[in-house]
């Protein structure tokens, strides 16, 4: 395999930002590509991998190229550009076994809601309708529109514009306060390995590590006997372990007793309408902002906000 991580150099223009882009070397840098016959993967997760120490320059600079042979049978790898910590250069990772148990969860920030221009987000996210025919698909169709807003939203505020003086002085603020923190974090970690911990007031034993590092290890699912066969796919054993589940919760009894209803309580018809009113547009937002500042709503404030809006 014919492959290198760090470039100084770039492909095309929309690889740096508030950054010079020389043609020539860039030319330089496409025919060396071409001639050594390297192929690249598509890079996800981030657009640049490189930030100044000014906080102004972002370039993509880290890529993954390989030859045919390898590309050939790892058709399906995964190049991923990771978040950055303390370093200029964002943590890449090439993997050519991708495991996917399905979309990760989405979470909505409160902080999100100080920033300019969130709310008009929200809004073109709730235009969306698909080919709903039923009220559940359409929230279904509108969660995922204001995912969808939100995080194009998020990747233009990120990457597609400069910073400003103030969030200049804030990301150096920021930064020098975090690298502090893992200043003092190596510290105490060089005095646990130089010392007998156990005697410095540790007071979880070597024998509890032990137990939760087998927990760790037991409880991971690597893979199941399914039918006499060693299954590692994901969706396969899912759905065997749905079809499983499934079994456990069949009901042999097909009719039940009924309870008549007389002498419960019942509410009036006018109670009844206002169980699926619809709610204005003030009520919306109240629900949002009485969430609290010390938590996050995630996908149950978001659908609780929207379910307001029928």
């Amino acid at each position: 395999m014919d492959s290198n991580w760090d470039f100084n150099e770039v492909c095309v223009p929309e690889d740096r930002c508030n950054s010079v882009f020389d043609s020539n070397n860039a030319s330089h840098f496409n025919n060396f590509i071409g001639a050594a016959g390297l192929l690249e993967y598509p890079m996800a997760g981030r657009r640049f991998t490189f930030l100044s120490g000014d906080g102004k320059k972002m370039s993509k600079i880290n890529r993954a190229l390989v030859n045919n042979e390898f590309i050939s049978k790892w058709p399906n790898a995964t190049f991923r550009a990771l978040e950055r910590t303390l370093s200029d250069h964002s943590p890449i990772i090439l993997a050519t076994e991708t495991t996917d148990f399905g979309p990760i969860s989405f979470r909505f920030f409160n902080s999100w809601l100080e920033i300019p221009g969130v709310e008009e987000v929200v809004k073109k996210g709730l235009t969306y309708h698909g080919n709903a025919l039923f009220k559940d698909q359409l929230l279904g169709y509108k969660l995922k529109g204001i995912k969808e807003e939100i995080k194009i939203w998020r990747k233009a505020l990120a990457e597609d514009r400069g910073l400003e003086e103030n969030e200049v002085e804030l990301w150096r603020t920021s930064k020098n306060k975090v690298r502090e923190w893992f200043r003092r974090k190596a510290k105490d970690i060089q005095q646990k390995a130089r010392s007998r911990w156990i005697l410095d007031g540790d007071e979880n034993s070597r024998y509890f590590h032990t137990i939760v590092n087998c927990n760790i290890a037991r409880n991971k699912l690597n893979g199941l006997w399914i039918d006499g066969n060693w299954i590692t796919c994901p969706l396969v054993i899912m759905k065997h372990i749905q079809e499983n589940m499934k079994t456990k919760f069949l009901e042999p009894v097909e009719s039940r007793a009924r309870i008549p209803s007389d002498g419960f309580s019942k509410i009036s018809e006018t109670e009844a309408k206002q169980l699926i009113a619809k709610f204005s547009r003030e009520e919306i937002k109240k629900a949002v902002w009485d969430c609290g500042s010390d938590k996050a709503p995630g996908p149950d404030g978001i659908t609780f906000a929207v379910i307001k809006k029928f």
